[in-house]
């Protein structure tokens, strides 16, 4: 009984609610801009299409210096730039970030779970790795 209420009161209210609120947000030019971006970068989190799910270590100099990040786009050619990935690097203890273009040779896959890496990051480096 308490499964079909859930199911009917999903269907026939949250769902129409849901749609009317997208429907509302798209006409709103600037607003539109904002939301879809966060909904975007939210649904990359938690959503049914992951995207940050494959940590990657980046050289960035020749000192030695390197990064930990999650690679995002594999195939640059559409921006005439083959040979070159996008790579999302997230600040610590923060959801912000930024992305980075850089050349494929210089990214490394990591041999640990998106999780134990984000959790890594965010951290600033003091949990992650057990």
């Amino acid at each position: 009984l308490l499964i079909f209420i859930g199911f009917i009161f999903t269907t026939l209210v949250t769902a129409p609610i849901q749609s009317w609120m997208n429907r509302t947000i798209k006409r709103i030019p600037l607003f539109n801009t904002l939301y879809s971006s966060i909904k975007d970068f939210t649904e990359a989190f938690v959503g049914d299409a992951k995207k940050f799910n494959e940590p990657v270590l980046v050289k960035v100099n020749d000192m030695g210096l390197k990064k930990v990040g999650f690679l995002t786009q594999r195939d640059l050619t559409a921006l005439d730039l083959p040979g070159e990935v996008i790579v999302y690097f997230p600040y610590s203890y923060s959801f912000a970030g930024q992305i980075v273009v850089v050349e494929a040779k210089h990214v490394t896959k990591l041999n640990i779970s998106a999780t134990e890496a984000m959790k890594l990051v965010v951290s600033g480096g003091v949990s992650g790795l057990e």
